[in-house]
């Protein structure tokens, strides 16, 4: 009885921890049309608060990424696709795709505690190689048509 009991209440402190990691490398970082449900997100989507730092928004009962990911499906519906073989464009249900823009949120980045990521030029220079690599391993875009956003308050 008391090993269920144990077990039980380990379950229940795992079942509400914030998944979401303190730091996060481009490889660890949720992807929001996959892993979606660890982005914060009610459906598949175009951005991920893993950490949950925008919140919720109460009156509407839903994650503030479910309230800001329609206006980013908005911008990729009404936007033309901006390759130049036509051939390149995502096609949707909607259209060709036009284009995508993403937004990444997330506590902190990884740097490893690599002293040089402490100076501006540092985290400027960690943040950009975080949000290329990250951009990357995404593919949101059909010919270099996407924007990826990293909103990060922490290095």
């Amino acid at each position: 009885m008391n090993k269920l009991i144990l077990t039980f209440s380990l379950f229940f402190i795992f079942v509400n921890c914030n998944p979401g990691f303190i730091y996060y490398t481009p490889d660890t970082y949720p992807d929001s049309q996959r892993d979606y449900q660890l982005c914060k997100l009610s459906k598949p989507g175009l951005i991920c608060d893993p950490n949950e730092m925008l919140g919720d928004v109460t009156n509407l009962n839903s994650t503030a990424a479910d309230y800001i990911d329609p206006m980013l499906i908005e911008i990729q519906k009404t936007t033309n696709c901006s390759c130049q073989d036509v051939d390149q464009c995502f096609i949707t249900p909607n259209g060709r795709q036009g284009v995508t823009i993403s937004v990444a949120l997330l506590k902190s980045i990884s740097a490893d505690n690599i002293p040089e990521e402490q100076t501006p030029e540092g985290r400027l220079h960690l943040i950009r190689n975080f949000a290329n690599a990250l951009r990357n391993r995404q593919q949101r875009g059909s010919c270099d048509d996407d924007i990826l956003i990293v909103i990060t308050p922490e290095m």
